[in-house]
């Protein structure tokens, strides 16, 4: 591979989303504490006497929207405009913190 920019190629690829994987979530790029409650968050939620259901893209599309943001924590997320999907499993998790 060859580029001319390193730091425009180097931007693009912290700034672009991650190639879906089926049944796999990509954390890179997210701050260590987010990373951990996006791993906790899930398997907190599965332990509900009747969890409901997160298709990993809805997951992936939570963290696609945190990346971005740079943020340290779901206790962060602006649900405001955001996706009803992000909005529910990111306002879950971030309660149960």
């Amino acid at each position: 591979m060859s580029y001319q920019d390193q730091h425009a190629f180097l931007r693009w690829c912290t700034s672009t989303e991650p190639v879906p994987c089926p049944a796999q979530v990509n954390l890179r790029g997210l701050r260590p504490l987010l990373q951990v409650e996006l791993q906790w968050g899930p398997f907190v939620h599965t332990q509900q006497p009747r969890p409901t259901h997160w298709p990993v893209g809805s997951i992936q599309k939570l963290i696609n929207t945190c990346r971005p943001a740079g943020m340290t924590s779901l206790t962060d997320l602006e649900t405001d405009g955001a996706d009803r999907c992000v909005r529910s499993i990111g306002g879950e998790i971030a309660r149960e913190l």
